[in-house]
């Protein structure tokens, strides 16, 4: 079991103190404390860079994959767009054709 033990030294007559730490091991110093919390705060930082990596590139990914749909979307969109005018155009042509067949029907009945 590690016995640590804490003297207080007195120095001069000023009352100040300073604290020495003495232990049965010496790997249980309060230097190899601090490079242990040193090492856990820098495998810390490295593991949350990885997780910030790893997010980094799930968000590369959903923007492409947005740029690649919203690509598609515009052409759909074009190609709608185009379809649209085509049948608007035929709706024309039908409508024309209709009111001039119309018209000669009435021009039959009024000859007759």
């Amino acid at each position: 079991m590690l016995a640590l033990r804490i003297e207080s030294l007195h120095r001069g007559c000023a009352g100040n103190h300073s604290i020495a730490f003495k232990t049965v091991d010496h790997y249980w110093t309060p230097a190899y404390y601090l490079g242990m919390a040193h090492d856990n705060i820098m495998h810390e930082a490295e593991s949350q860079l990885q997780r910030l990596e790893q997010r980094i590139d799930e968000l590369l990914l959903v923007c492409q994959r947005l740029k690649d749909e919203n690509l598609a979307l515009r052409s759909q969109q074009q190609a709608l767009a185009a379809q649209r005018a085509s049948l608007i155009d035929k709706h024309d042509m039908a409508r024309s054709r209709v009111e001039a067949m119309i018209n000669r029907l009435k021009s039959m009945e009024r000859g007759a």
